[in-house]
């Protein structure tokens, strides 16, 4: 080892002080990632729906399968909120997910 490295500081990394319990939401183009596992999916609705502007109405999506509001959210999951194809006129049925549906 050369002299100018054994006279280096050794430098330790820092351990961290807590465990990152980050949970992705998104609803639209709004996007963020939150310090919020251990939280159900109404309780993360009720506290991002002004910020986000998420609808009452939106379906809960975690890791692209629906969920109930119940869910309790783990650490790494992402959670995006959906609102229903034709919601504002036809009243329709359909989470719009970006998939067009197959014809035979």
């Amino acid at each position: 080892m050369t002299e100018p490295l054994k006279q280096a500081p050794r430098i330790r990394p820092e351990s961290p002080t807590r465990t990152q319990e980050t949970v992705k939401i998104i609803y639209g183009v709004h996007s963020l990632e939150v310090d919020i596992a251990g939280r159900s999916v109404a309780e993360v609705r009720d506290s991002l729906k002004q910020a986000l502007n998420i609808g009452p109405r939106a379906i809960a999506i975690v890791d692209g399968r629906e969920v109930m509001e119940s869910h309790i959210l783990q650490s790494g999951e992402i959670l995006e909120f959906v609102r229903l194809a034709g919601e504002k006129g036809s009243g329709g049925l359909v989470p719009d997910l970006g998939v067009s549906p197959q014809t035979p």
